[in-house]
Formats: structure tokens, sequence, C-alpha cells
């Protein structure tokens, strides 16, 4: 039973610390050399900030692509999971596709990497073990 009781607490502890907003790498490639499609936080100026200026932010994410007629990278806070996914695009008048792929993470500074891991919140963790610890214990 102290077991369920400290589970739970952990749980409410991580959920409210969720309520604060997500933090992600926010930039654009035509803007910023550094946020490249490869890109080292470690060995970059470049740093996460609070996506405070998104409405219920919780994801961040990563595009490649075609932007305004120039090949780049942005990396930015979403309120959407937009899921990973890469299509080839052709511009009219164009003769050769330009591959755009998006994305999509949910853990804090996620969004630097050239392939996204995808982690589940700590909350989610502790919910998961302590919703098995009913059953189990």
């Amino acid at each position: 039973m102290r077991l369920k009781l400290i589970l739970l607490v952990l749980f409410l502890i991580n959920l409210n610390d969720s309520a604060i907003a997500i933090k992600c790498f926010q930039c654009d490639s035509n803007i910023d050399l550094e946020c490249s499609e490869y890109f080292d936080p470690d060995m970059t100026s470049l740093q996460s900030k609070s996506c405070d200026n998104v409405f219920e932010a919780r994801f961040c994410i990563k595009t490649t692509g075609m932007f305004g007629g120039v090949i780049g990278t942005i990396r930015n806070c979403s309120s959407r999971d937009l899921g990973d996914r890469c299509s080839y695009l052709k511009r009219p008048g164009d003769q050769r596709y330009v591959r755009s792929c998006v994305y999509t993470c949910s853990s804090d500074d996620c969004n630097h990497a050239q392939k996204i891991n995808h982690s589940l919140p700590l909350s989610m963790i502790t919910l998961i073990i302590f919703i098995t610890s009913i059953f189990y214990l």
C-alpha cells in the first residue's frame, strides 16, 4: 500500500510539471546557419527555449524541406503531434523532387537530432507503473 501511495504522489508531481511549457530548439537554417539539418547541441551557441509563444505547446518539431523557395531546416514548438513522415514534393516547373520531412517529439530539447527519439514523459512512465502495481501488488 505504501508503494502505491508513493507512486501516486510521484505521478501527481510529474503531472504538475507537465503543465509547464515544453522547451524546444526554435530556429530556421535560412536565418541561422547553426540550425542546419545535422545539428549537435554541444557544438552550437543555439539554446532551447520555453514554448510559451505557442498556445498549449506539448511537442517539439523539426521540419526539413523547401520553405519560400529555399531548402532548409526549421525547428519549433507545436500544440499538435504532427507525427513523423517524409514526402517528395515537386514544384511546378521544377525538374527534380525535394524530400520534405516532419519529425515530432514530446520531451524537452528533443528536436535537435536528425532522427528524433520518442520517449515517454516521466509522468506517463509513473502512471504505467502505478496502474500495473494496482493489479499485481
